[in-house]
């Protein structure tokens, strides 16, 4: 988007490292959680309660949203959760000459593969040196 690439650390930290650490993080802080003390005095039930739905109401609207968009979408779950995936139409560069060319190509013409083969090496993987000149453009 920015006519530059993005590092390697940030590319591997944001598609693999993060994701993992959150997901330990999250897991170790249910697993290993106790009441809350101050000193020798324990806090009541309902300030527990109250907490844990001050909590929730922050992270609770995201799986719901997720939920009520798959709701009113139509086609298989596979379908629903594709088209729910991708980046709207009005997204992508600014420049005009790149964001025709980057409406053109289909978002299926990047699988998983590709793009986790992108993350780990830095390199693109394409079948002729013509064709990935053509993605590179489109992709940073």
């Amino acid at each position: 988007m920015t006519g530059s690439k993005m590092p390697h650390v940030f590319r591997l930290a944001a598609a693999y490292i993060s994701p993992v650490l959150f997901t330990i993080l999250l897991r170790s802080s249910f697993v290993t959680y106790r009441p809350p003390k101050y000193g020798s005095y324990e806090y009541p039930d309902y300030t527990r309660i109250i907490g844990w739905i001050l909590s929730c109401l922050v992270v609770v609207p995201i799986p719901l949203h997720i939920v009520w968009q798959l709701a009113n979408v139509k086609g298989t779950i596979k379908q629903k959760w594709k088209s729910l995936t991708r980046p709207s139409r009005t997204w992508g560069p600014s420049d005009s000459a790149r964001s025709l060319k980057y409406l053109d190509q289909s978002q299926d013409e990047r699988p998983l593969k590709i793009l986790a083969f992108y993350n780990i090496t830095g390199r693109q993987r394409c079948a002729t040196n013509k064709r990935c000149e053509e993605v590179s453009m489109l992709w940073w």
